[in-house]
């Protein structure tokens, strides 16, 4: 927390304030956790006429970055006397107008009521508005296609082609497996799809010879 040079006006004010200021009356609604918490509106109506009379008033900051946002709140007084509260920052789900205003608005209420003192109860969770809620991803299970049997003809042209480059024969799985970048079986079965990109590799091979 910041504050002016000095402090006793200020803190004598805000004292006799604290003294006359309620809790605030929750009745706005969250539909994802059923509670009820104090919106902002009704914090500012809650503590408005007990600072005045003590001669206080506020203003606060809001910066953004993205879907950051950030809001800081300055307590003053008639005196000249400031007390300044710590940057209280969060998330929005996204950077939308829509919900960087919402967790502005979260901030702002949680900011003002920590710089009067006054404390969120228990049933309070409106933050979860301006929260990310994740979707739990369930791993996938696809099947293992089935490779379909490379015929001998194939396997034999494989092999002489790559012979032809100098790759000895018990070398020949590992650098199939190189080109496609997978294990490949015993027996050197393929899929269509794998043969076919072998194909092209021993295309590009005899071009370069």
């Amino acid at each position: 927390m910041l504050t002016s040079a000095t402090t006793g006006a200020i803190a004598a004010a805000l004292a006799k304030a604290q003294g006359a200021i309620r809790n605030p009356h929750k009745d706005a609604n969250n539909p994802y956790f059923k509670s009820k918490y104090a919106p902002l509106d009704t914090v500012v109506e809650a503590i408005r006429g007990a600072m005045a009379a003590s001669e206080l008033a506020y203003v606060q900051s809001v910066t953004c970055a993205g879907n950051r946002v950030s809001v800081v709140t300055r307590v003053l007084h008639s005196s000249g006397e400031w007390l300044e509260t710590d940057p209280l920052a969060a998330d929005a789900k996204d950077a939308s107008p829509q919900a960087v205003g919402s967790a502005t608005t979260y901030l702002r209420r949680y900011s003002l009521m920590a710089a009067v003192g006054l404390a969120p109860t228990d049933e309070d969770d409106d933050g979860e508005a301006s929260s990310v809620r994740p979707t739990p991803i369930e791993p996938s299970r696809k099947p293992s296609p089935r490779i379909p049997p490379t015929s001998d003809a194939r396997k034999q042209d494989i092999a002489v082609r790559l012979g032809r480059a100098g790759v000895a024969t018990d070398q020949i799985p590992a650098r199939i497996g190189e080109w496609l970048g997978v294990p490949v079986v015993k027996g050197m079965e393929f899929s269509e799809t794998q043969w076919c990109e072998c194909n092209a590799k021993l295309f590009e091979m005899d071009l370069n010879k």
